[in-house]
């Protein structure tokens, strides 16, 4: 599967994205193209701070542009996109050339990581579980439209769920 495509890891928050693109990118030897990082370098400011200051609606429309612009790098890369721009049709149509991995896991695991993970993402705070859940209903039929590998990464750790990632591109 991977030739000249990019890689691109996709999942709802907490899901392990950025640990196994990094690991990703090391293994194949590939930049690494983090939407946080990108977001916060176009935009000067986090997810969370872009969606207090400006909503929901409008951080989705910056990452989304972030991951197009990502995609349409010449040079092969392991890209990481935020959940929300599989809700973008244009973003599901730039997909469909690349090696899309899915890590998937339950929302109730994910709430756990989140309730102890970093302070830059959206969401957090009370509702968070409800808001990962209906998440999940709404994107996981469209993840898995344009998922070419899934993995469950709620019992797996980064190292692994790449391991796994790594022996199906092959």
């Amino acid at each position: 599967m991977v030739a000249t495509t990019h890689v691109v890891v996709m999942g709802l928050m907490a899901s392990g994205k950025s640990s196994v693109g990094r690991t990703l990118a090391a293994h194949l030897h590939r930049p690494f193209l983090d939407n946080d990082e990108l977001l916060e370098a176009r935009y000067g400011a986090q997810a969370a701070a872009i969606q207090a200051a400006d909503g929901q609606d409008e951080l989705h429309h910056r990452e989304a542009l972030v991951v197009l612009d990502a995609l349409a790098q010449p040079d092969p890369s392991v890209i990481t996109a935020a959940a929300s721009v599989v809700e973008d049709a244009e973003v599901r149509s730039a997909l469909l050339p690349h090696d899309v991995v899915w890590l998937d896991a339950p929302w109730q695991v994910l709430a756990r990581r989140v309730a102890v993970g970093d302070a830059h993402r959206p969401g957090r705070g009370q509702g968070l579980a409800e808001l990962l859940r209906q998440q999940q209903l709404v994107r996981a039929p469209l993840f898995r439209e344009v998922a070419d590998i899934t993995v469950d990464t709620s019992a797996a750790t980064p190292g692994e769920v790449a391991t796994d990632v790594l022996g199906q591109l092959r």
